[in-house]
């Protein structure tokens, strides 16, 4: 196996590794991979004094978080504090980032880690995944069996997707693999190249009519099926009217919907056991007097997936 690995000094050495492959010898140059165990990257852009994220195929600065950033420069105060900053992202052990000074590109496949299968009884390594690609697949699979579930069957009028990032793709294809029929899917984000990218996709490699929403409203209107796979940090989603009476809402990204819609909700959770925090499902819990949220009690378990999805009966969400 060759890797291509990347680390500053300043993060006790490596901290992504890339599985070079058969046909990488021909990109123009390599990518540094994604983050190894215990370690977080952050791309980020300088706008007027503030550091943002930044977007896929945008440039920026590489940033390095987690266990392995150093204290500073020894004997140096004034270097330190010009490269090492309090970690804002996470709560990790250091509590610092790190500023590598690399500018780097993230790649539309985005932040990824590898998965190494060892035999159990040699140790020596048997299989080399892709963790991101497994953990996609898992969920998207997990989305598209909760709407045959809760749909009762593999038919939609209309399908609205929110969000056109991989995960999106992902459900889309899982979708067009078992084989429902849909007269024509709505695509919106934040980012219209993406929307447009996605809806393109959609129509070319599937075979499904999509389009372009001219806003979330307007993507919405009319779905019997919506998917929501975005990259929300807080719910976005607030007016109780958003939703309409029938509609089956597989609520991907957890964090878009508010709680007063998911109190209101009849929900079905997909290993709901796993902790997440600043969830729409969390927010709604502390929220209610009980601690909980109506309709948690009976789980939908078709894969392992931390995908969640609705019950059909009334404007309801997932979380």
């Amino acid at each position: 196996m060759l890797l291509n690995a990347y680390g500053p000094t300043e993060c006790s050495d490596d901290v992504t590794h890339f599985v070079v492959g058969t046909a990488d010898p021909r990109r123009g140059h390599l990518p540094v991979g994604g983050p190894i165990a215990d370690t977080a990257l952050y791309v980020l852009r300088e706008d007027q004094g503030r550091w943002t994220a930044c977007d896929v195929v945008e440039a920026g600065e590489l940033f390095v978080g987690a266990v392995g950033v150093g204290r500073g420069y020894l004997g140096d105060p004034e270097r330190t504090r010009a490269a090492f900053f309090r970690d804002r992202f996470a709560d990790t052990p250091t509590g610092r980032i790190y500023r590598t000074g690399d500018a780097v590109t993230l790649l539309p496949e985005g932040v990824s880690a590898v998965l190494l299968l060892n035999d159990c009884e040699t140790g020596y390594p048997v299989a080399c995944l892709e963790a991101a690609q497994i953990s996609a697949a898992r969920t998207a699979a997990s989305a598209v069996l909760a709407g045959e579930h809760l749909s009762g069957g593999r038919k939609a009028g209309k399908l609205a997707v929110i969000g056109a990032g991989i995960i999106a793709r992902n459900i889309l294809e899982f979708f067009a693999a078992r084989e429902w029929s849909i007269s024509s899917c709505a695509v919106y984000d934040l980012e219209p190249r993406y929307a447009g990218a996605l809806a393109g996709f959609t129509r070319e490699n599937l075979g499904i009519s999509a389009r372009v929403a001219e806003g979330m409203d307007a993507a919405l209107c009319g779905a019997d099926v919506v998917v929501l796979a975005t990259t929300a940090g807080e719910p976005y989603i607030l007016d109780r009217s958003t939703f309409a009476p029938g509609q089956v809402v597989l609520n991907i990204s957890l964090r878009d919907i508010g709680p007063d819609i998911i109190l209101d909700a009849d929900n079905v959770v997909d290993d709901g056991g796993r902790p997440r925090t600043s969830t729409s499902r969390s927010c709604s819990g502390q929220r209610s007097s009980s601690g909980s949220v109506p309709g948690c009690s009976r789980p939908f378990r078709p894969s392992t997936s931390s995908a969640s999805s609705a019950s059909p009966r009334v404007p309801s969400v997932s979380a």
